[in-house]
């Protein structure tokens, strides 16, 4: 199963396809704006039909993103704000010196 990876940005979207190995298929940067996201819809369909989308900072930046591309059929995932948020979730140590 392939996987589009993208960072989102205030002005752009840097998107990245990969096959089921992980082997980057293409990657480019689209606009963060009505028409990126349409040309970035474009793009994943002809670049990994069915793939797996991962957007991160689906709450911000990726907001506009993540709703027009769920909105296009895409089948979605939620990424962490930051891989460092990531990490630190999956170690129990980075967990407990974490207040709250």
């Amino acid at each position: 199963m392939s996987a589009i990876g993208i960072d989102t940005h205030k002005a752009t979207l840097a998107a990245c396809a990969v096959n089921g190995l992980g082997v980057p298929l293409d990657e480019r940067t689209f606009p963060n704006d009505p028409a990126g996201h349409r040309a970035l819809a474009a793009w994943a369909r002809w670049v990994a039909p069915g793939a797996i989308v991962g957007l991160e900072g689906s709450g911000s930046y990726g907001a506009a993103a993540a709703r027009f591309l769920l909105a296009e059929g895409a089948r979605g995932s939620r990424s962490p704000a930051s891989a460092e948020s990531a990490r630190a979730d999956r170690h129990p140590a980075a967990r407990q010196e974490r207040p709250g």
